[in-house]
């Protein structure tokens, strides 16, 4: 095969896979729907990693942010998408940018075994460092189970669609809104996966950038 077919199989590829919910989702996040993609050719087990990590504007200030990718692989948490959501999250705190995480995976990548699981508390330990740097929105938009529900209810403020699963037990039960929401596990419920995206969006422009700076101020008008 020459190095001609080679790029047009290539080009392909990168195509099919920017058609996917993932990309839609950062495409709606950012502003414009433009965004820089980060390590956007990892791979995982010879396909694309499971999840596309990514920063842009949103509203006009710098975000990272990361989604996990339903479409490949049912979005399973593996030792490369970790390492390309780590490797946002340590950009993040260099920069003293927001972080916002769009959840949506089936569970792990149970043949990586204790590489699986060092994936998940490279995670932990990220997020659990991060904490009071800056801002962590989660956006659970579908199954989020066990570790990955701890991962996500670690951020700030979590929001969940109606038609998502969130539940801290490796089975998926109790995941519903509403018991999240008497539970206390999520602080916004949206009725759709547009509407908790635009929450995400609200959200930010209420917090300040990281823990140097000051919250974003507005006028206000008394009713009369």
């Amino acid at each position: 095969m020459g190095i001609e077919q080679k790029l047009e199989l290539l080009g392909q590829a990168r195509a099919s896979l920017e058609s996917t919910a993932a990309y839609k989702r950062l495409a709606q996040l950012f502003d414009d729907g433009v965004f820089t993609e980060i390590d956007a050719y990892v791979k995982s087990d010879e396909q694309y990693a499971e999840a596309v990590a990514a920063y842009g504007t949103v509203n006009g200030c710098q975000v990272y942010a990361f989604a996990q990718n339903s479409d490949m692989q049912g979005g399973a948490m593996s030792k490369a998408q970790a390492a390309k959501i780590v490797k946002l999250y340590d950009l993040a705190t260099k920069t003293g940018a927001p972080v916002i995480g769009i959840y949506d995976s089936k569970g792990a990548k149970l043949a990586q075994e204790t590489d699986m699981l060092g994936a998940y508390g490279d995670l932990l330990n990220m997020t659990s460092n991060i904490t009071g740097v800056v801002p962590q929105i989660s956006v659970v938009l579908g199954p989020c189970f066990g570790a990955g529900a701890m991962i996500a209810v670690s951020a700030d403020v979590v929001i969940v669609s109606e038609s998502a699963q969130l539940s801290l037990e490796t089975d998926g039960m109790h995941g519903g809104f509403e018991e999240n929401e008497i539970n206390g596990i999520s602080h916004i419920t949206a009725q759709n996966d547009d509407e908790a995206i635009s929450r995400a969006k609200e959200v930010l422009m209420m917090l300040p950038s990281n823990n140097l700076s000051v919250s974003p101020a507005a006028e206000s008008v008394e009713a009369k």
